[in-house]
């Protein structure tokens, strides 16, 4: 509203400044080029000139074909670029123009000047002159012709019946809301807001606004006259998009969390200009560290990839359940292939490599201990006894597991599925019994004799298959939850129950339940 309002006052005020002035006729004749820059940029520019001259409504301008078919029916011959002010006043009375401007344009190593001038064609003098040096793309000189038609505009004629009354000058800016400081003095107000009355002459204007730069120009006021002046004020922060392969890692700027990457990346604005510290992370991959500084008012990409951790080592610890029991052979039987109780506890440790994110193999260490007991009725009756025959083994395996496991990234948790297969050594310490049950006179005693104690060693082939969840903790750290079907055998167990030179083999199955933790470097 505020902006609305302060139009409407600058364009009144324009209006009564100019009422009763009579439109100057002007004609712009084509730049001459020094260096740097081809014949059809030099027009490009002329006619920006030529179009921001006809915007500011000050001089009745001489379109360029009429300009050229003049030139033409009139015999107008040049032998070289018309920049010297004898070629603009000859032009000038030709087109019947009251003023003529000219002038070159060329590079220098990294600076382009240009040089123009407004020519009296009645006097030929020069009424104003516009000298520039301007660094970086040519495409900075279309704001040069815009600067050189405001100066060119800001003439004011020398003739009786001059207004008296004072100049001032409109300032606009984008966005709205800087401070205006003209000749170092602050105005009252923030833009857009006019400035008036300003003394005939040159003022420098300087525009504030914070989280912006400064923006200073001059500005030729003349009296009786209103110009503009328009500045788009460059912010000082940037911003920073940012992309990373794969997907889904946390951003942060200066160990502050700015959130997650998805697909199309992640754009933080408001970036201050000073040295930032960037880390994306993502669980199981290195982090990428770098460091940047934004680019006042413009836009930083960064496409980050992130390689897996490749290597792991876990330890974990847990147990067998839901065995199957122990057999009891019947009487007179032999102890042939038989199933043995497998429930105790397992420890294992080990090396894993991730071939990719999502699969990996691994050697583990596994320890397991167990109990297996059999009683056994000899049934051998020896006139009044019978003889009953138990044994008791504690067995400890060692085996080297080789596994494989596929994984799901979900966010801090990862669903994976694992097949192991392990073999080893079993070792157990075997105590045997025997019991003398005797019926004399009637009365039943029971003699309990320990025969002998064994310590054996046999073969042993475990297979484990099953699945689990992993819980991250940290960049590379995180416990995981696992339930196998757990299946083992042990072959070339020696029989003590008759004959040690007998063997049998033990089986069992079960579930095996874990939990462990899991470095990754």
């Amino acid at each position: 509203m505020k902006r609305i309002a302060m139009v409407l006052v600058f364009l009144l005020l324009q209006a009564g400044l100019a009422s009763g002035q009579k439109k100057t006729a002007l004609s712009v004749m084509d730049l001459n080029i020094t260096s740097g820059i081809t014949q059809q940029e030099a027009v490009m520019l002329t006619d920006k000139l030529l179009n921001e001259l006809v915007q500011m409504r000050r001089f009745e301008v001489v379109e360029r074909s009429r300009r050229d078919e003049i030139l033409k029916e009139q015999g107008f011959q040049m032998t070289g670029a018309c920049d010297q002010s004898s070629c603009l006043v000859e032009a000038g009375q030709l087109l019947g123009a009251q003023k003529m401007v000219g002038g070159t344009i060329g590079r220098f190593g990294a600076v382009y000047a240009v040089e123009l001038r407004m020519i009296d064609i009645g006097s030929g003098k020069i009424d104003q002159a516009f000298s520039r040096k301007y660094a970086g793309d040519v495409s900075n000189l279309l704001d040069a012709m815009r600067e050189a038609a405001e100066i060119f505009s800001s003439w004011k004629p020398g003739a009786a019946g001059q207004s008296s009354k004072p100049g001032g000058l409109f300032v606009v800016t984008e966005p709205d809301g800087a401070k205006i400081i003209v000749d170092g003095k602050e105005h009252p107000g923030l833009t857009p807001n006019l400035v008036y009355p300003l003394s005939e002459g040159l003022h420098q204007v300087s525009l504030v606004k914070e989280g912006y730069s400064l923006f200073s120009t001059s500005r030729l006021v003349s009296v009786g006259k209103v110009d503009t002046v328009s500045a788009p004020l460059m912010s000082l922060a940037g911003k920073l998009k940012m992309k990373t392969n794969p997907v889904g890692a946390r951003l942060y700027l200066n160990n502050k969390y700015q959130g997650l990457v998805n697909e199309q990346g992640i754009t933080i604005e408001d970036l201050t200009d000073s040295l930032y510290q960037i880390k994306a992370a993502k669980w199981g991959y290195h982090s990428h560290r770098a460091a940047f500084s934004p680019n006042p008012g413009r836009e930083t990409k960064i496409d980050a990839r992130l390689f897996p951790m490749r290597w792991t080592f876990t330890v974990s610890s847990g147990g067998v359940i839901g065995t199957s029991p122990g057999k009891t052979p019947s009487p007179g039987q032999d102890i042939t292939d038989a199933d043995f109780g497998c429930l105790g506890p397992a420890f294992m440790a080990g090396l894993g490599y991730n071939i990719s994110r999502h699969l990996s193999v691994s050697l583990m260490y596994q320890f397991r201990f167990s109990n297996y007991a059999v009683d056994k009725d000899i049934n051998l009756w020896r006139d009044t006894a019978q003889i009953i025959r138990s044994v008791d083994a504690d067995i400890a395996t060692h085996s080297a597991l080789v596994g494989v496991s596929a994984a799901v990234a979900w966010g801090r948790f990862e669903p994976y599925g694992e097949a192991r297969i392990g073999v080893g050594r079993a070792a157990a310490r075997q105590t045997y019994a025997d019991e003398y049950l005797s019926l004399q006179a009637s009365v039943m005693t029971r003699d309990s004799i320990i025969s002998k104690a064994y310590d054996d060693a046999a073969g042993y082939i475990n297979y484990q298959a099953g699945g689990g969840i992993k819980l991250w903790l940290s960049q590379r750290s995180a416990v995981q939850v696992n339930c196998l079907y757990n299946s083992e055998a042990l072959g070339g167990y020696p029989n003590h129950f008759y004959d040690p030179a007998q063997e049998v083999d033990l089986k069992a199955s079960g579930l095996m339940v874990s939990m462990g933790h899991v470095l990754h470097f």
